[in-house]
């Protein structure tokens, strides 16, 4: 299988400790065997905060986008122009991974069932769902997933929990809400 590129988006706004243990941590955790690229989606952070960044991280080629204190929304819709993958992992600046994400996984589901566009990394909990249990045969091996329903009586269905999204998913939905 010939692996796509997959570019792992942070979401930050001013948390230097916060946002160095969450990319070591995704840098150590992620398995995946094609290219990763990395980019920071910065809210307009002060002084040198996205500089820094890029210093410390070039040994992984890290590049920031920076809005100008526009919200999570546009913050976020800024950061995936500047994507050319069609993958995504994207989560936020204080989640820090103590497991293996393995991402291998979550492209091969969605590349098996392209009506999947989105595939969530964090729990569940709290959440009331309406779900379908599920396997896909693949290149991989049996893959079990969950199928969110839109019957779900909870409205956080979606939520900016850790994920892996195809481009797929925003044609779909398209981009997130900004404030105004």
């Amino acid at each position: 299988m010939i692996w796509p590129d997959i570019t792992v988006v942070i979401v930050t706004y001013n948390r230097p400790e916060e946002i160095r243990k969450t990319i070591n941590a995704l840098h150590n955790h992620i398995k995946y065997s094609g290219q990763i690229n990395w980019l920071v989606a910065d809210d307009g952070s002060d002084g040198t905060y996205a500089s820094d960044l890029i210093k410390d991280y070039t040994g992984i080629g890290l590049q920031v986008v920076i809005t100008n204190r526009g919200g999570w929304g546009k913050n976020v819709n800024n950061a995936f122009k500047m994507v050319d993958t069609d993958y995504v992992f994207l989560c936020e600046d204080d989640y820090v991974s103590k497991y293996p994400l393995d991402l291998d996984t979550g492209v091969t589901l969605m590349q098996e069932e392209p009506t999947i566009g989105l595939v969530r990394y964090d729990g569940v909990g709290e959440h009331l769902l309406d779900l379908s249990l599920n396997t896909v045969e693949s290149s991989q091996g049996k893959i079990a997933y969950a199928l969110l329903r839109n019957t779900s009586s909870t409205l956080h269905i979606y939520s900016n929990r850790p994920h892996l999204c195809h481009k797929r998913f925003h044609q779909y939905y398209g981009a997130y809400p900004e404030r105004q």
